[in-house]
């Protein structure tokens, strides 16, 4: 069976000081889902959190880096989310279905901060957003040989069809391609109250296709 660990971006100097700088990393993120990243500044969430900006300049040297780990945080947060999901399940094609949902799901729930930080980049913000932005998805390069991964325990396990490695790689892109399509639409903001549910019948309608 195969086990998907995921680093965490953040480092941990000790408890208090990784308490801290979780605090802070919390009000940021606040405070960029209710105004928007170009619209803060450090003495606002320095004001939030009762503090100094010299108290967030001891942690963060400037915005952007406070910025980038805070969603780098988030990024963790969505891997171990779906680690868990994947280990509740027993079976290849469950596990698929529960990383695919699962994603979708921890995407919506912070659609506030990226469509802020895609408003704030299609506005003409500075490069740095760009690379910022890119740090709230997790990146293709991992995700594909993650679904592999997960499609080839479904194959041996005989929950899948037999599939050849040049199948697998075409699949978990395609899963993926299908994942994108639907987060640009929430984005967008041209998702309606039934895209959940459709989203739900075509994962199953895939599953279908990959039914021993």
């Amino acid at each position: 069976m195969t086990t998907l660990t995921f680093a965490s971006s953040i480092p941990r100097p000790n408890i208090r000081e990784d308490r801290t700088r979780c605090a802070i990393l919390s009000e940021t993120l606040r405070l960029v889902e209710k105004l928007g990243f170009s619209k803060i500044t450090l003495d606002d969430i320095a004001r939030c959190l009762g503090k100094k900006k010299s108290f967030l300049n001891y942690y963060f040297p400037d915005k952007e880096a406070l910025l980038a780990a805070a969603v780098g945080r988030e990024v963790d947060a969505i891997r171990q989310e779906l680690q868990r999901a994947v280990a509740k399940e027993v079976t290849g094609k469950s596990k698929i279905s529960a990383y695919l949902l699962r994603y979708h799901q921890e995407i919506r729930r912070r659609l506030p901060m990226i469509r802020h930080l895609r408003k704030e980049i299609q506005g003409g913000a500075s490069g740095s957003y760009a690379l910022i932005l890119d740090k709230s998805r997790i990146s293709r390069e991992r995700e594909v040989p993650m679904v592999a991964d997960l499609l080839r325990v479904g194959v041996r396990d005989g929950s899948l069809r037999p599939l050849g490695e040049t199948e697998i790689e075409a699949v978990a892109g395609f899963f993926l391609m299908a994942l994108r399509g639907i987060e640009q639409e929430y984005i967008l903001g041209e998702a309606d109250e039934t895209a959940e549910a459709s989203f739900a019948i075509a994962i199953r309608t895939l599953e279908c296709g990959l039914a021993p």
